[in-house]
């Protein structure tokens, strides 16, 4: 068994919007897969994965998980508006490592993966139900000591909107975007100049405008596509969510 791995997840909430980016690589040289689309709205919901995306056998090249398809059946549960809390815990209930971990080769190719990175894969949810926010995060990894797939669920943000000033959630890759955020270095002077200076107007507390939001997140994920070019790469999904109106996803090839 072969596993693919390497992603960044953006999540920005500011004034009464949610925006959430991925990146879209999908797969070392070797890898069947070429792209991943690596979130996927459920109504007025995001659905994102970092970690393990992919599990194939090395002999035939036979996929046999793909989180991209798996998020479209979490879709197929859900006719009419739900919320994060909601999606967390049927990624508990459903999600196919706790079947793949039953297979003995499997389960132990699945620990030694677990080895290099602490944990499996993890979901990060957000909603605005209600006009109120959530941003919850499912971990997967193995229990070593009781030999069997576990989840933890943790709760980031539970709030009405809006945001007076802005707050942010990262997962995977996120070395570059932790340098931006501290406000000096070259990384940060990298995101002025990426965004024309509404970056820098975010962190002073300004407020800035959606698109402003949606480019701000395009450009924390291509900083780290160009430290880590080959786990992490375009196109580059951005969602916005909003109470009351559809979500938009669009995608960036820089």
């Amino acid at each position: 068994m072969k596993s693919y791995c390497g992603t960044t997840i953006f999540c920005l909430i500011a004034g009464d919007c949610i925006v959430i980016g991925a990146d879209s690589m999908a797969g070392s040289k070797n890898c069947p897969i070429d792209s991943m689309t690596k979130l996927r709205p459920i109504h007025n919901c995001i659905i994102a994965c970092e970690g393990l995306g992919a599990l194939y056998k090395m002999e035939t090249g036979v996929i046999y998980y793909r989180a991209d398809e798996w998020m479209a059946k979490v879709e197929q549960n859900f006719q009419f508006a739900t919320d994060a809390r909601t999606i967390a815990s049927l990624i508990e209930a459903t999600h196919p490592f706790v079947d793949i971990f039953k297979v003995e080769r499997q389960a132990y190719s699945l620990y030694e993966y677990q080895k290099g990175k602490g944990y499996l894969a993890e979901f990060l949810v957000v909603s605005i139900v209600a006009e109120r926010f959530s941003v919850v995060t499912v971990r997967a990894s193995v229990d070593g000591m009781n030999w069997k797939i576990v989840f933890k669920t943790t709760v980031h943000l539970d709030r009405p909107s809006p945001i007076n000033s802005f707050l942010h959630h990262e997962v995977g890759r996120i070395g570059e975007i932790k340098k931006a955020f501290s406000g000096n270095g070259d990384t940060y002077e990298d995101m002025l100049v990426r965004t024309d200076g509404s970056f820098g107007r975010l962190l002073g507390g300004e407020k800035v405008g959606l698109d402003e939001l949606r480019n701000i997140a395009r450009s924390v994920i291509a900083l780290e596509a160009k430290a880590n070019p080959e786990t992490v790469g375009p196109p580059f999904s951005i969602a916005t969510l909003q109470h009351g109106k559809p979500v938009v996803v669009m995608s960036y090839s820089k």
